[in-house]
């Protein structure tokens, strides 16, 4: 009622000329707040604007007008050119009214509000820093600060594959060091690899260099050589996209946990079509990630998950398959259970996919297929991270998350610990492409060994299983790759370390006695492999078996045995953990 009183008065004042400008300045302000606050947004601004031509230097009447343009601003449509021009003319009311009071800490906050609002990022920045200067106000000093921050951390993101809203990025520099950490782990072989359809052998793997996985019909090679950071939930929380660059539908993606900590949420492999999946982006700019998969012609599914505060959860799913002992097919849809007759089925309606109209693309960052071709390394990665971090805590990009480079022998003792295991644990080498090498091996004896005197260790490995059959192995580095030579398989044979007389080289002697004519003696050292031996139903003459045993006893005096490997120590764990100490530099 007192409002209403004094409405009427100030009108009254105002069509009777009485009073001085103060007074009508206020009245008019009062005039355009009520009008405001019932909407009526052309005659708060011709009130407000009256006010301002009685006295341009007052604050208060260009104060009011950008109230009024945010109210306009939030009745429009949303990204609508009416809402963008109605935020513009609210900013610029604002710092009309910051000329005239420059003084004032509130009115500074409310035009940097708008400004982060409306993704005015230089214009926030000057308004922050003449706003501190001016009023000294703690806060806005702090939030200068923060900004400055947070404009040098989202320099970083433009720099780096990301995908997302760069100004929604709300990953703190704590996080960002614990992304490096990990990566910089996974560089150094402390991750186990990602197994979906079938585990592979456990191995050690360094992201950058190729490794094995087992699929359904032998073995491919894949890495972790190629990132990305990607708020896929549109959160501001990016996640790590970790993919191959040796194979599709290969990758790996890592979230966070309650604890704020990186952790594996989901990954994929292409296990040659059984299985297949892959991300793609929705119209809204968030990535979901798409998984299909088959164990044969009456058997498939499809699930769509859909990341979600740190975490992937399934939104989508499907599965069809027949149940032979119904003589139906069974569909879950989402949860949602349902059974058809071979008939039911056969005559079922199928929808025909309708191409939907491809739509503009109109969000104010790159495709998530842009972002893809520019990913970097694992160890770029990591200078992102750490660069990401000093900015937003104005420290040293050179401190961080590291990884060194590995050493030759760390690669080789990596690739020959695979190798122990794979024969270990899969009973077959798959560096071994000879058809005639048995299945089903196992490992019994391991020695670790420089046979040649050149800094870098031979593996010898020996498999002897139930059937007396002995197969031998000789596993050695060379020009940067490991390379696995299969002696043969023998029965009963002696598997023994020898050493040349004449130069000191060590190598491997495999030997196996059939009968006084009938025996194989095979030796491999670091370059090469032979064999001598007669067999039965030879039809040399007893002079041509002469001569052929005669050169075999030469070479085998070119050598004198070291050790008798069947009759020793088994030694696997022991090479085993001298490996674990070599691929880490002996720590």
């Amino acid at each position: 009622m007192k409002r209403f009183v004094w409405l009427l008065v100030a009108a009254v004042l105002l069509l009777s000329g009485c009073g001085n400008k103060e007074e009508k300045y206020t009245a008019y302000c009062e005039q355009g707040t009520a009008s405001l606050s019932q909407q009526e947004y052309e005659q708060a601004l011709e009130a407000f604007g009256k006010a301002a031509d009685l006295l341009p230097d007052r604050p208060e009447a260009y104060q009011g007008r950008a109230e009024v343009y945010l109210a306009m601003a939030e009745a429009a449509e949303e990204g609508s050119e009416e809402q963008t021009s109605a935020y513009a003319s609210a900013l610029a009311e604002y710092e009309a009214a910051i000329q005239r009071d420059s003084g004032n800490a509130e009115l500074y906050q409310k035009a940097i509000e708008l400004c982060r609002q409306m993704g005015e990022e230089d214009k926030l920045l000057a308004l922050l820093q003449s706003g501190a200067e001016a009023t000294g106000d703690r806060t806005l000093k702090e939030a200068l600060e923060t900004e400055r921050s947070r404009q040098a951390a989202a320099e970083v993101l433009s720099a780096m594959p990301y995908y997302g809203d760069i100004s929604k990025c709300r990953m703190t520099a704590d996080q960002a060091v614990l992304l490096g950490l990990l990566i910089a782990h996974g560089l150094q072989g402390d991750i186990e690899p990602f197994s979906g359809y079938s585990q592979p052998v456990d191995q050690v793997v360094f992201w950058n260099d190729p490794y094995t996985v087992q699929r359904y019909d032998g073995y491919y090679e894949t890495d972790r050589s190629l990132m990305v950071l990607g708020d896929f939930s549109g959160e501001g929380l990016p996640y790590l996209y970790c993919f191959s660059s040796l194979a599709d539908n290969s990758f790996e993606i890592y979230g966070w946990d309650e604890y704020g900590k990186p952790v594996r949420i989901i990954g994929e492999e292409a296990y040659n079509g059984r299985q297949e999946g892959y991300l793609f982006e929705t119209e809204n700019g968030k990535v979901k990630m798409c998984e299909s998969g088959s164990s044969g012609a009456d058997s498939h599914s499809r699930s769509v998950y859909t990341f979600l505060q740190g975490r992937v959860e399934e939104s989508e799913s499907y599965l069809e398959e027949y149940i032979y002992e119904l003589g139906e097919w069974k569909i879950i849809e989402n949860g949602e259970v349902n059974y058809y007759t071979e008939e039911e089925w056969a005559n079922r309606d199928v929808e025909e996919p309708v191409e939907e109209e491809k739509t503009e693309r109109n969000l104010p960052y790159r495709s998530f297929e842009e972002v893809v071709a520019c990913a970097c390394s694992p160890s770029e990665m990591i200078q992102y991270l750490n660069q990401y971090r000093a900015a937003l805590t104005d420290g040293d990009a050179s401190q961080g998350a590291y990884a060194a480079e590995h050493t030759e022998e760390e690669r080789m003792a990596k690739d020959m610990y695979n190798i122990m295991m794979e024969l270990d644990q899969m009973g077959t080498l798959s560096d071994i492409s000879d058809p005639e090498m048995p299945w089903g091996l196992t490992l019994d004896y391991a020695r670790l060994l420089d046979m040649n005197g050149d800094g870098m260790k031979e593996l010898i490995l020996v498999s002897q299983n139930d059937t007396s059959y002995t197969n031998a192995f000789l596993v050695q580095w060379a020009d940067g790759q490991i390379q696995a030579n299969w002696l043969g398989t023998g029965l009963d044979a002696a598997v023994s370390l020898v050493r040349e007389k004449s130069s000191g080289e060590y190598a491997l002697q495999m030997v196996e006695y059939q009968g006084p004519q009938q025996h194989t003696c095979t030796f491999a050292d670091r370059t090469d492999s032979f064999s001598l031996g007669i067999g039965p139903g030879d039809e040399s003459s007893q002079e041509e078996y002469d001569r052929l045993y005669a050169a075999y006893e030469a070479n085998c005096a070119r050598y004198e045995v070291i050790e008798d490997i069947l009759n020793g120590d088994s030694q696997v764990e022991e090479s085993l953990e001298e490996l674990r100490a070599m691929m880490t530099g002996g720590n």
